[in-house]
């Protein structure tokens, strides 16, 4: 029986990952029942032909791919599949509202990773060398909708579309917002003091005078910044038990 193993993050889709880290999240405490599920699903195998494997090799098989899992990802801003060039947002100054809000309901919920990629790729229009154009974020709907603001054209396709994006791009958009996010927030707190001094108040006045205030804008950044490493971790399933000795 000849068993294919992905070597890199891009040779998993988002749908695999998806069955896979409900197999965990189902079955936490069952840790060889996952280890199972991870090579069946990742390898493509049906159970019983997992079953089949010796034990030293299917412990070699979980290694790899728990190292695979792990690999971190950068953002991907141009990638084709199904036969369809799409491209990442272009510029993010120029990001919409509609866009943005969308986006940012969608982050940190996994059954709507597909929803999130439709938004932030989208097929590209035209192109020239490193620049592109992407079709418009067009809404038909402005409306509160399960928490989605606004609703383009063929969602349902569109969405679809996205089942079998790999794993490097689902993984490298999701670390990339992340950090966005988590800068935003630092930066709009960081510019506090500036941002009053230039309306003549200064923070101590701003804020609590309890003798807190002065220490609210530090606390305030340092429970960010721990929030956001909390959330970083928790985007996706951490394997390196199974190879750190």
């Amino acid at each position: 029986m000849k068993v294919i193993i992905p070597t890199d993050l891009s040779e998993i889709t988002l749908s695999q990952y998806k069955r896979y880290k409900k197999v965990v999240l189902d079955n936490i405490d069952d840790q060889t029942y996952c280890c199972i599920q991870m090579v069946s699903i990742f390898c493509n195998l049906n159970i019983a032909d997992v079953m089949k494997i010796p034990s030293v090799e299917f412990a070699e098989i979980v290694e790899h791919l728990s190292k695979v899992l792990d690999q971190d990802s950068e953002l991907v801003r141009t990638f084709k599949i199904n036969g369809v060039n799409y491209g990442f947002i272009p510029n993010l100054e120029q990001i919409t509202l509609a866009e943005h809000a969308d986006i940012d309901t969608c982050f940190g919920d996994d059954e709507r990773l597909e929803l999130m990629l439709s938004i932030a790729y989208r097929p590209i229009t035209k192109k020239a060398r490193d620049f592109y154009d992407i079709e418009p974020y067009e809404i038909i709907e402005a409306k509160s909708h399960e928490g989605i603001l606004a609703y383009t054209k063929d969602l349902d396709k569109k969405i679809d579309a996205f089942k079998d994006t790999p794993m490097n791009i689902a993984k490298g958009f999701n670390l990339f917002f992340y950090r966005l996010n988590n800068e935003l927030c630092k930066n709009i707190l960081s510019s506090m003091p500036t941002i009053l001094e230039n309306k003549g108040l200064n923070l101590a006045e701003a804020l609590p005078s309890d003798g807190v205030g002065i220490n609210l804008l530090s606390d305030s950044l340092e429970s960010i910044d721990a929030e956001f490493q909390k959330l970083e971790k928790s985007l996706f399933l951490n394997h390196s038990h199974y190879y750190h000795s």
